[in-house]
Formats: structure tokens, C-alpha cells, sequence
């Protein structure tokens, strides 16, 4: 029995050992620069970072750094577990030139959900997805789906496919452009349109927003149809989706 659990104690210890070694260094600090430093952050006291990392003899040292140098950093738990990070915003530096660049950085979601709270009194449904990608998330896969009775008076569908450029995103307020090829079924009329719309996606909350965007564009289909152009237009309370980004924002003073 005894030597049972002089087994299972070696075998803990052994084992909290490893983890404790494997979590070590894995935390990272990036600079404004771009450089990237491999550390283990010891605590964090606003607006300095204290770590740990190991120096050209090898030899494990304590040091620290302001946050403001930082474009981001990533910060483990000792189970290996992310922390979120606080966001750095207001980051200033100057370029080759003596320009003043401020750095913002932003949270934003992969999938946007936006439904329209009023389109049940229209007994209709007005909804819209957006699915980011690219390069800082600047590029939004745009759906719309709408669907009307106009209180029993007739049918109106549209739904279709399109791309959204986020032109502009901040901690608060997201501007973006898009065009898409909608059908448009009315009726006794089907058109195949290309609205050009713009928005914004304002924040409330970290997972809700409003989302607004509108737009107008030509169409080809039914002659009949007597209308110079097809709208978009789109109000709703919106939800963020799926995985968390962070994106970079740099402009001038």
C-alpha cells in the first residue's frame, strides 16, 4: 500500500512539473515595432506588464514593459488556459516622416446576425447574415432574406448573395459598403437585381449591435415592372456569432 501511493505522489509531482514547464514562455508580448517576444507574464499592473523571459546567457530574468509599447499581447494562465486581454487602445507612434500614427485595436465577431424587429407586424420576416474574412475581417460574404405578405395584398421575396467591405471599424462603430445580386419576387414580377448599399454595425453590448445599411441598384427581368431602379434596405438588432478577432487600426493624429 505504501508503495502505491509513494507511486501516485512521484507520479503527481511529476506530472504538475510538466505542466508547470509547459506552460512556461508561452505567453507573447508584440511590440509597435512588430517584434514579437516569447515571455512569462508574471502580473500585470496598469499600465505596466511585468514578465519574465530568458536572456542571450540563458538565464531565466525579470523585466517589464510599458502597455502603450504594445500593439497585443497574449496572456496564458498557469493550467494553459488564454486569458483574455485587456485592449490596448490609443497606442501612439511616429513614422520615418514625424507623422503621429495612433494604433486602435478592435473585437470583432466572425458572424454577424441581424434580424429586423418590426417585420412580424408586417407578417413578414427581414433578416441578415454577414460572415467575415480576409485580411482584419475587412471582408464580409453579405446575405439578405426578406419575405413580405403586404397584408394579404400580395407576396414580396428577396434574398441573394453579395460581398461587404469594411471600410471603417472602431471599438464602437463598424462602416462598410457592399453589392450584391438579389431576385427580387413580387407578385407577378421575378428581377434579378444589384443593389449598392452602405451601413454600419453600431455596438451595444459585447455579442449585440444595430445594423443598418441601404442602398439602391439597376435590375434586368420583367419590362412590366415599372420602377427605375430596386432597394435594399435593412434595420435590426444584431448578434455577433461564432469565434472572437482581434483587428489593427492605424491612422493619423
Amino acid at each position: 500500500m505504501k508503495r502505491i501511493i509513494l507511486f501516485l505522489f512521484l507520479f503527481l509531482h511529476i506530472f504538475a512539473f510538466s505542466q508547470e514547464s509547459a506552460a512556461k514562455h508561452n505567453d507573447t508580448l508584440v511590440y509597435n515595432s512588430g517584434m514579437r517576444r516569447v515571455v512569462t507574464i508574471d502580473y500585470i499592473n496598469y499600465p505596466t506588464i511585468y514578465f519574465f523571459t530568458t536572456n542571450s546567457k540563458n538565464k531565466e530574468v525579470s523585466s517589464n514593459v510599458a502597455i502603450n509599447k504594445l500593439k497585443y499581447y497574449v496572456d496564458y494562465d498557469s493550467t494553459g488556459v488564454l486569458v483574455k486581454p485587456a485592449e490596448i487602445v490609443g497606442t501612439e507612434t511616429t513614422d520615418s516622416s514625424g507623422i503621429i500614427l495612433i494604433t486602435d485595436t478592435v473585437i470583432v465577431s466572425e458572424n454577424l446576425l441581424s434580424v429586423n424587429p418590426f417585420s412580424p407586424f408586417m407578417l413578414g420576416l427581414n433578416i441578415s447574415y454577414m460572415h467575415r474574412f480576409g485580411y482584419q475581417k475587412r471582408v464580409a460574404m453579405h446575405v439578405p432574406f426578406r419575405i413580405f405578405t403586404l397584408y394579404g395584398k400580395g407576396l414580396l421575396v428577396n434574398t441573394g448573395i453579395g460581398i461587404n467591405y469594411m471600410a471603417y471599424n472602431s471599438k464602437h462603430t463598424s462602416f462598410y459598403a457592399g453589392i450584391s445580386s438579389q431576385i427580387f419576387a413580387f407578385d407577378r414580377y421575378a428581377v434579378l437585381g444589384f443593389p449598392i448599399t452602405i451601413g454600419f454595425v453600431r455596438n451595444l453590448t459585447e455579442r449585440m449591435t444595430i445594423n443598418a445599411y441601404g442602398g439602391v441598384g439597376p435590375y434586368i427581368g420583367h419590362p412590366d415592372l415599372n420602377l427605375p431602379l430596386v432597394g435594399d434596405v435593412h434595420v435590426g438588432i444584431g448578434f455577433k456569432l461564432g469565434e472572437q478577432f482581434k483587428i489593427t487600426n492605424t491612422y493619423k493624429k
